[in-house]
Formats: structure tokens, C-alpha cells, sequence
């Protein structure tokens, strides 16, 4: 099922073909993909919005944007930093000063640049919904600290989640209500929503999942209302180029002022260094920052329930890429090869993933063992290729410590990033074919671990030699 619209001079008349070419070898239920380049913006709309009910995916479908909420909460708390209600240096008890942490030295930049040390995924679990935001907070007084605050960049819901705690105490006003008064209602961004009630009277996509080569609908999407700051908000492709445009500093935006235009490239630019992992070469403030061949870009990816959106700008070249789709099986890599394909032809410039090499015997025995998050058991060990990741999801109870050891398994041999590190790895097959991933040793940090997909797993065992 097909649908094509363009608003505007066309970007480019190879657009839609690009996106039927990834189609054909990666299916997905329903796809948006939105470009922006210069006063030009074309979109394109494949499939349906339910394998259930379907309808065709149009300008008006809603798609979950998930953790591409994180720039928006990052903006929020620039915005207060604007009018002085909030320092981005000052500890984060000054303005929660209910929050029990190991660590009270963690900033408020700490928690928009992914390094305030704690695991980020932890709390989620020991939350019900009657004890909602009260309960999160005091189970984060529980979560680990991995690293001190400020030194290692490891992605960080939970931290997102304080952010919009922060933004509700400073302001008096729900989450909801904040980044509607502030940010969305300015903007005009009329089809963006943070409530799953309000996207229920819409047309939108629904999550698929592959199961025994069909795909069927998965559920829940609503992210419960204390965790929206991280990951809550849904939206047209339309909106996010907006959104978009707003953070290129666009013109047509600037009597709708909402954050001074050096707060915006502030937010843009690095304020950790995160060199080899999945993320990018460094974090801003809500933006994850790479350079790919001397182009900067900042983005954010968001994955929920069976839903995959992708947001990208290039500012030197007035350039915004959007690509949402309804798949969580083939969504990752589809986003991944579409916008590969889309920057390759418009920019000129190569997302590819860097060449590898096979690590050396010495390699994998310095590297092999076991590590661990909350929620993976990861054992790395020597393979017939050179290096082998073994992932198994097996999430740890917060309140007994005791691990659900689950059948999702994954195997996935890496090799070493060429012209980096030798301990900057690249997954090699699969689902992870690309992936980027790096192992962390610091003596001063008590720090050795494993960071394969931008979050960090501890080392648990070792080997002889380092």
C-alpha cells in the first residue's frame, strides 16, 4: 500500500525511489521519511498503520518519536537556563532536594549529556504505577553508580526522567503541560503530542514485531506520565522536520523565539567525549554528535514498542532527515541503511561503519570475560572470526538481586574499528552488522567495562592479562 506527498519544491526526484529500494529487501508495516534541505522539504509515506486495522501512513499519521523526546527535554531545561531559573552547573539536589543519590555531586548537565553515572534502566522495574514518580525517585536512591558523575558517557533514561522532574518542580506544571505551553504551542507544532489519550483520536501507527515471518502488533505504546520526559512524545514527520528547522536557527521560526539562538548551537555542541561507541563521537546537550567525512551532525534515535524514529540534522548544510517506521524488527536497520543512502546521495558524505580487523590471540584474552548491566549478561570470548559478543537478556530483580535468566539470546562476533582504538569494536552480522561498541579500562576511575550499544555493562570476571 502506497502513498506518496510533498510539500514544497521536491529535495530530490531519487527520494522515493531510494526508500522503495530499502523496502524491497526490509519490509516494515508502515514508513514516514522527511527531508529538509534548504528551503526545500519532501516527505514520503509507505504502507499502513496496523497489519489490524489498517490505515494508509499519510502526512497525518502519528508516529511514537520515544527517546527523540530527549532533545525536546534538553530544550526545555536550556529554556529555563535562558531565563535564569536554572544553572547547568549546579547540583541537581538544589532543585530536587528530595532525590537520594550515591553520588550528590551529580550536575544538571550530567543528566542532558548521558554522564551522570548511575544505570540508567534500573528503576523502571521497581515502579508501580500507584507509586509513579515518588517511587522512581527512591529506587534510583538504590540504582548503582557506575562511574563518577561527569567522566563517562553511558546513555541514560533515568537521568531524562529526573530532567523532567527538575522542569516540573522549576515550573510548577506537569511534564505534559510544560513542553506544550513552552515549546510546542510557540512552534506551532499542532500534531505533536506527550499524552497517549490525545494521540488516540488520531491516526497512528501502532508497533509491529516479526513472529514466525508475520508481522503482528505489540503493545503497550503509552510511556507511563513520570518517564514522558524521557521518551513520551508522538508526532507527524511533519512536525519533527519543524522541530527540526527550529533547532537549524530557521528564519521563519525567529518570531516565535523560545530559546536564544546560542542556546541552541550550546545545545549542539560536545559536552562529553564518547569516541567508539554506538552514540557518536560525542554527546551535546540532548543531541548525540558525530562527524561523518568533515560533515558534523547531531541526531537522537528512539526505539519503543515495535516503533523506530530517527532525527538527524546537518546545520552547515541546512540539512534535517526524519524517518519513523512501525517495525521493531526490521526498523532498526532500515532507518540505518535509509539514512546512509539519503546523506550519501544528497551531502556526499558516508555513514558506513569502519572497516575491521580480527583481534590478535592477545587481544581476545586481555578482553575476554563476563559483563553485565541490570538488565544483559554479556560474555565476550574468542571465535573462529576473531571476537564473539554472547547477549543474553536476563534483567535483575532491584529488590532481590536475583537475575532472570530469559531465552533471548544473541550471538554477535565483532572485529576491531580500523584507523581507532584496538578497543573500539564493530558488530559484523545480523541485526548488529555495524553496530559500534568499545571496551573501557581506566585504573583512576576503577573503571572496566563494556560499552556495546552506548550503555555501559561492568566487567564481572577477567582474564590473566589486561
Amino acid at each position: 500500500m502506497t502513498v506518496r506527498h510533498e510539500t514544497g519544491e521536491s529535495v530530490h526526484a531519487g527520494l522515493e525511489t531510494w526508500v522503495d529500494e530499502e523496502l524491497r529487501d526490509l519490509a516494515v508495516p508502515g514508513l514516514a521519511v522527511g527531508v529538509r534541505y534548504g528551503d526545500r522539504e519532501q516527505h514520503v509515506f509507505r504502507g499502513i498503520t496496523s497489519v489490524d486495522n489498517p490505515l494508509e501512513v499519510n502526512e497525518s499519521t502519528v508516529f511514537h518519536w520515544a527517546s527523540v523526546t530527549k532533545t525536546f527535554t534538553a530544550t526545555l531545561v536550556m529554556h529555563l537556563v535562558d531565563r535564569g531559573q536554572v544553572e547547568l552547573d549546579a547540583p541537581i539536589r538544589r532543585y530536587l532536594p528530595e532525590l537520594s543519590l550515591r553520588d550528590a555531586d551529580v550536575r544538571v548537565l550530567h543528566l542532558l549529556n548521558h554522564t551522570a553515572g548511575w544505570t540508567g534502566d534500573v528503576p523502571y522495574r521497581a515502579v508501580s504505577a500507584e507509586t509513579a514518580a515518588s517511587g522512581f525517585l527512591e529506587a534510583l536512591g538504590r540504582a548503582p553508580q557506575l562511574t563518577p558523575p561527569g567522566t563517562v558517557v553511558s546513555y541514560n533514561n533515568a537521568a531524562y526522567i529526573v530532567a523532567g522532574r527538575l522542569v516540573e518542580k522549576v515550573t510548577g506544571t506537569d511534564y505534559a503541560g510544560t513542553v506544550r505551553d513552552l515549546l510546542l504551542e510557540p512552534l506551532a507544532l499542532r500534531n505533536t503530542f506527550a499524552d497517549a489519550g490525545d494521540v488516540m483520536t488520531r491516526r497512528f501507527a501502532v508497533g509491529h514485531e516479526l513472529r514466525e515471518g508475520t508481522d503482528v502488533v505489540v503493545g503497550p505504546w503509552p510511556v507511563p506520565a513520570y518517564a514522558r520526559s524521557a521518551g513520551g512524545l508522538s508526532g507527524t514527520s511533519a512536525d519533527l522536520l519543524a522541530w527540526a528547522r527550529f533547532h537549524l536557527n530557521d528564519a521563519a521560526l525567529a518570531g516565535r523565539e523560545v530559546l536564544a539562538p546560542n542556546s541552541r548551537v550550546a545545545l549542539r555542541t560536545a559536552t562529553a567525549q564518547a569516541q567508539g561507541s554506538e552514540l557518536g563521537d560525542a554527546t551535546g546537550i540532548g543531541w548525540l554528535l558525530r562527524d561523518v567525512g568533515g560533515t558534523a551532525f547531531a541526531g537522537h534515535s528512539g526505539v519503543a514498542t515495535g516503533q523506530v524514529a530517527r532525527l538527524d540534522i546537518a546545520p552547515a548544510h541546512d540539512f534535517a532527515l526524519c524517518i519513523l517506521t512501525n517495525s521493531g524488527t526490521f526498523g532498526p536497520r532500515l532507518v540505518s541503511r535509509l539514512r546512509r543512502k539519503i546523506v550519501q546521495e544528497l551531502l556526499g558524505v558516508d555513514y558506513a561503519p569502519p572497516r575491521t580487523r580480527p583481534f590478535t590471540a592477545e587481544e581476545s584474552q586481555a578482553l575476554s570475560g563476563r559483563y553485565a548491566t541490570e538488565e544483559l549478561v554479556i560474555d565476550v570470548a574468542p571465535d573462529d572470526h576473531s571476537l564473539a559478543l554472547t547477549i543474553r537478556v536476563a534483567p535483575r530483580d532491584p529488590r532481590t538481586g536475583e537475575r532472570d535468566l530469559t531465552d533471548e539470546v544473541f550471538a554477535v562476533p565483532v572485529g576491531v574499528a580500523v584507523g581507532e582504538s584496538d578497543r573500539h569494536i564493530v558488530g559484523l552480522q545480523g541485526q548488529f552488522a555495524g553496530v559500534r561498541g568499545r571496551f573501557l579500562y581506566d585504573e583512576s576511575l576503577g573503571l572496566d567495562a563494556l560499552d556495546f550499544g552506548g550503555r555501559l555493562a561492568l566487567r564481572e570476571t577477567t582474564s590473566e592479562v589486561r
